[in-house]
């Protein structure tokens, strides 16, 4: 008995150990795609139209959101217990995301003035740099890496939160998932729409307010309506967040140093997002309820949110945005004329 006890103890150890790694392995990629996919936007669409580009990949990640959770419920049900068809099906869609990234036939690396291979620390204190020399993205990088620590409490909690604290079902969850979802895509095609933002650092900042206020109304909430309307705020912030915040910085950052200050964002958000998440479990179990620390990590969001509004306006960030994005068009346009320069002279010479 106590060797089949063994043996069992010592299986369930390998397959966490594998789980971990092949997590890891996830993650790690997950890591690289999305500060990749940020820094290569800008080459494939024209300035004006970033806006709508990142509007439709939030959409994108919305109606994902919505249809395949559900898809994979009922796959999984009626696979179980054997779920492997389940992750090969899931395995495959990776495969032909990479099989159509590879039709995309844009030179989308970095125009570079020097081959010099520098180490990953070295690209990782450039972009750093760079950060620290533009006032702008001083600002959006403190502003969502405060705002990480509340997101990390928020992610932590709530799955427990709603079934736990709030009593809902399978079905109730899925029901605010989705109304969430479809909010988000809604929201995605009417910001989609603004192709210039006249104020997005207040749109930034105001988006984290009603964040902040979202989220305590769902601490709060005690009928299903009601968590279904701030859990639906929820998701539309985010939206009106993140398509802002990625426009700025692709609009801000040289493309020699967009892969870098991307990767420094994501590196340095989801840090302070798994402190967060860290902070958030372990008061929740220390106090036996996630109320308080959900509670806290609304005010967290509201209380960032409010300080980045007040900053912005006394430092008068919105004055010198239109200096640097008209400083960026303007180099820009000498780049493209000077190119136009030089294809008439050797179109001239070849005469």
């Amino acid at each position: 008995m106590a060797l089949v006890k063994n043996t069992r103890i010592s299986r369930n150890k390998t397959i966490r150990l594998r789980v971990y790694i092949l997590t890891f392995l996830y993650a790690s990629a997950d890591a690289w795609f999305y500060p990749a996919r940020n820094a290569a936007l800008p080459n494939l669409v024209e300035g004006e139209e970033l806006v709508s580009a990142n509007s439709l990949s939030q959409m994108t990640f919305q109606v994902v959101q919505l249809t395949i959770p559900p898809l994979g419920g009922v796959l999984i049900a009626l696979l179980a217990p054997d779920y492997f068809l389940a992750f090969a099906i899931n395995a495959m869609t990776f495969v032909i995301s990479a099989i159509c990234l590879s039709g995309i036939t844009t030179n989308l690396k970095p125009q570079r003035t020097d081959d010099v291979k520098e180490s990953m620390i070295s690209q990782i204190s450039a972009g750093g740099k760079v950060v620290i020399g533009n006032s702008i993205l001083s600002f959006l990088f403190v502003f969502a890496i405060l705002l990480a620590v509340s997101s990390g409490v928020l992610n932590a909690l709530i799955i427990p939160h709603v079934e736990g604290g709030l009593g809902l079902n399978e079905m109730d969850i899925g029901i605010m998932m989705g109304v969430g979802a479809g909010i988000g895509i809604v929201t995605a095609v009417l910001v989609g729409k603004k192709a210039d933002m006249k104020r997005p650092l207040t749109l930034i900042a105001g988006a984290g307010v009603i964040a902040g206020a979202s989220v305590i109304g769902f601490s709060l909430a005690d009928g299903f309506m009601t968590v279904v309307l701030t859990w639906s705020l929820i998701a539309s912030v985010d939206v009106m967040l993140n398509i802002p915040l990625m426009t700025l910085m692709q609009g801000l950052v040289e493309d020699e140093m967009r892969g870098r200050v991307f990767a420094l964002l994501s590196t340095a958000f989801t840090s302070f997002q798994i402190i967060g998440m860290a902070m958030g479990g372990v008061w929740a179990e220390t106090i036996g309820s996630t109320v308080v620390p959900f509670l806290a990590s609304g005010i967290g969001f509201l209380a960032v949110s409010l300080l980045a509004m007040g900053y912005l306006w006394k430092a008068n960030l919105h004055s010198k945005l239109r200096i640097m994005l008209s400083a960026s068009a303007s180099e820009k346009g000498n780049v493209a004329s000077s190119s136009e320069v030089e294809i008439s002279e050797t179109l001239t010479v070849e005469k």
